[in-house]
């Protein structure tokens, strides 16, 4: 895979789950949309290193859910609950993220590598 599609995978990711937090967070999106930009591009970047090293076989299936799962875990989005989004609501967003990552990415990049 080369990179220019990685880097495809990657916004195609970043856009669905932009879609996601509109979606999830309705009329709040607007005051949450700082700490969710400043997440978006964290991941933009980790996302684009993995994927690349995923594609490469220097990293597994197990060891990409785990780097992702261990960045949307790690996120400190402060602001979004000054927007009103509860625990429970910003919980279940990185949930469905993880989940949107992992099936694009594997779905994308896994047909050429191999656990």
């Amino acid at each position: 895979m080369q990179k220019e599609d990685i880097e495809n995978t990657v916004d195609e990711i970043l856009h669905r789950l932009s879609l996601s937090a509109r979606g999830r967070f309705k009329k709040r999106y607007m005051d949450a949309k700082d700490e969710l930009k400043k997440f978006e591009a964290t991941m933009k970047k980790n996302l684009r290193r993995y994927t690349l090293a995923l594609a490469d076989g220097e990293l597994t299936q197990t060891q990409f859910k785990q780097l992702v799962a261990d960045d949307i875990r790690l996120a400190e989005m402060k602001g979004i609950t000054q927007a009103g989004i509860t625990a429970v609501e910003l919980e279940k967003f990185k949930s469905a993220a993880l989940k949107k990552i992992l099936v694009i990415t594997f779905d994308t990049i896994l047909p050429e590598t191999t656990e």
